[in-house]
């Protein structure tokens, strides 16, 4: 086989949020069964083992498939469980240690369990010498941006809040002069929620740095993303492939780390290629997309150029996939 492990994105690839893609289990099914290594690559902010619990309840994707997972929210979690001095050296922090005391950003709904199972230990999101200080700014020494909906509070209870109140608050934050930096820990801008799209993370990021606040992102397309990766793979990048939904971040980061990589147009992208980021339009939109190959490589080509544009992105090279499909089948 040309390549020996598959790095996998979730949201729009496998499921659409809510529901998984007809085609994407029997894929993953089939590259198991080849030998190849099929690792979850996920800026999501949930810990790794939170993201294969969730795969195997909701959307059958069973654990011996899969080699394992790496998301933005174990590095964040791993960041944060160093030592103060081992922190500030690798996020050259100019004003001194990090602190304890942070405004976290975190899902008040999102992600809860859809399917009941028998109680498992918790998974910490934080290590515990870390402590949320709800909405009041001037406790806190940095921000940790896990999710959109709101403000948790130190008993670990969310303050629901709207986007738009997260993003002032956190603009107040990022204006002040001793203002800590944001670990955020899922630089997506949007995901894809059962054919809509939803706000993330890396959203509350843009507007801090545009207030002067300092951003320091763990996830898709950070190189250190695609280090871990294939360390944990113990593959080569010439001989790895990554699938992913997003130009932005899964096409350019693996551009850049010299990995191969598999567009996925029925994600966040979908609208142009006239699809539908949502499981249950599978079948009425991937034979027409099969059927009009030339006329979907134009379309890739325009898209290319506008997220080139929007993102002020130097080269186009950097967000073309070396393979482009509608879903994930085999």
């Amino acid at each position: 086989a040309r390549y020996e492990a598959v790095l996998l994105d979730q949201f729009g690839v496998i499921h659409d949020g809510n529901d998984p893609f007809p085609e994407a289990v029997k894929c993953i099914e089939e590259l198991h069964r080849r030998g190849i290594r099929v690792v979850i690559l996920s800026n999501s902010s949930r810990r790794a083992a939170q993201c294969l619990r969730k795969l195997e309840r909701e959307f059958g994707v069973h654990p011996e498939l899969l080699h394992g997972a790496l998301t933005s929210g174990e590095l964040a979690f791993n960041l944060l469980a160093k030592e103060p001095a081992e922190i500030q050296a690798e996020l050259q922090l100019e004003r001194g240690f990090l602190g304890t005391r942070m405004i976290h950003t975190d899902w008040a709904t999102r992600g809860r369990p859809k399917v009941q199972t028998p109680a498992r230990p918790s998974i910490p999101q934080v290590p515990p010498q870390y402590t949320a200080v709800g909405r009041d700014s001037l406790a806190a020494e940095f921000v940790l941006a896990h999710g959109t909906q709101g403000f948790a509070a130190p008993d670990g209870c969310v303050e629901e809040a709207s986007f738009e109140n997260v993003v002032a608050e956190l603009r107040a934050y990022a204006g002040r002069r001793d203002a800590g930096p944001m670990i955020c820990a899922n630089p997506d801008l949007v995901t894809v929620d059962g054919g809509i799209l939803r706000d993330m993370p890396g959203k509350l990021a843009i507007e801090f740095e545009r207030a002067g606040g300092d951003v320091v992102r763990l996830g898709k397309p950070d190189p250190r993303m695609y280090t871990e990766a294939l360390r944990f793979v113990d593959v080569a990048s010439e001989r790895c492939l990554a699938v992913g939904d997003s130009l932005q971040h899964d096409v350019m980061g693996a551009t850049r780390a010299g990995i191969d990589s598999v567009f996925i147009a029925a994600g966040i992208l979908a609208k142009p290629f006239e699809l539908c980021p949502c499981a249950s339009e599978f079948e009425a939109t991937h034979g027409r997309w099969r059927q009009s190959a030339k006329a979907v490589s134009a379309i890739l080509d325009e898209v290319i150029l506008e997220e080139q544009n929007e993102m002020s992105i130097e080269s186009a090279s950097d967000l073309t996939p070396s393979f482009a499909l509608p879903y994930l089948v085999w």
